[in-house]
């Protein structure tokens, strides 16, 4: 059975709304933004982190689960990523959920997002697709 992981390209509709670095007492996390973070290498380079370093979880291909698992995490101003979280998962698979979460902590620092002239720390959603082909 192939592997397919390209309709993460095109699942990469990403609402502004991040390894485990808690924010800081007091610390604004925004929902809106001027500018929205950027992975480095912009989405297409995100996309391409994601497939190569994305592991289809062999419970779940042996039982072809397939879906979206709707991830939220926090980009801070330093760019880090931390709160790494699921929003909803692949419907009874767990093992593909903690492979996204997984995937989002290998994240390299992300270029902040911007307000009012500022980094700022935000919130980012991104779906993470499972597909067998």
């Amino acid at each position: 059975m192939k592997l397919a992981l390209t309709s993460v390209l095109c699942s990469l509709f990403v609402f502004l709304s991040a390894q485990d670095k808690k924010p800081e007492a007091g610390t604004q996390i925004y929902t809106i933004t001027d500018e929205i973070p950027q992975f480095p290498g912009g989405m297409k380079a995100m996309a391409e982190f994601v497939i190569t370093n994305l592991h289809y979880p062999d419970s779940a291909r042996e039982a072809k689960l397939q879906g979206k698992c709707f991830t939220k995490f926090v980009i801070h101003e330093d760019g880090t990523v931390s709160d790494v979280m699921i929003l909803k998962g692949v419907p009874n698979c767990k093992a593909c959920d903690e492979e996204a979460l997984r995937v989002i902590k290998l994240f390299p620092n992300w270029q902040p997002a911007k307000a009012n002239g500022n980094y700022v720390s935000s919130y980012f959603n991104l779906p993470i697709v499972f597909h067998i082909d």
